[in-house]
């Protein structure tokens, strides 16, 4: 249990990266239902939780696959991301690793396999990597408003808030 414990608590720190793909999200996931088959039921790429399975299984065939093979509920919840153009990316996920050569040794080879990783050629969709696969960097985001709104700023404008928030931020 307290393996378990220390795996997910390296899961949830890596979660919170701010270059976190759904791709990577979804590696880490399988690699912890590898480990932990009993969380499937809330991990998987069919957990209750997800709300659009089409829309997230298309953007990770998508961030994984320069020809990705996808069904018609997917490829019809993804087409407005659809592209014409040849583009080059490259895909470098870099996250601050501490290995002490326990819990994170799963993490490594999904983050080398990432940062290895090099796509050039006419892709059918355009670059997804900017889609959020979770709600922290929102959450960051709210967080130094709340500092910025209190009573002695009430009368701010707008604009000045705005101004203010895409400094912080």
């Amino acid at each position: 249990m307290q393996k378990m414990l220390k795996t997910l608590e390296v899961l949830t720190l890596k979660l919170q990266a701010e270059d976190l793909t759904m791709l990577l999200v979804r590696k880490y996931f399988d690699a912890i239902i590898n480990l932990y088959p009993e969380l499937q039921l809330y991990l998987g790429a069919n957990a209750s939780i997800i709300q659009c399975k089409d829309f997230e299984s298309a953007i990770v065939e998508i961030q994984n696959h320069t020809d990705p093979v996808l069904t018609d509920a997917q490829r019809e919840s993804v087409k407005c991301f659809e592209n014409t153009l040849s583009i080059v990316i490259h895909v470098s996920n870099t996250h601050n690793n501490s290995n002490d050569g326990s819990t994170d040794s799963i993490f490594d080879n999904i983050d080398r396999d990432e940062k290895r990783r090099k796509i050039n050629s006419k892709l059918c969709y355009r670059d997804l990597t900017y889609i959020p696969p979770t709600s922290v960097c929102v959450e960051r985001l709210f967080s130094k408003v709340k500092h910025l709104l209190s009573d002695s700023r009430e009368n701010m404008s707008d604009s000045t808030m705005e101004t203010l928030v895409l400094l912080k931020h």
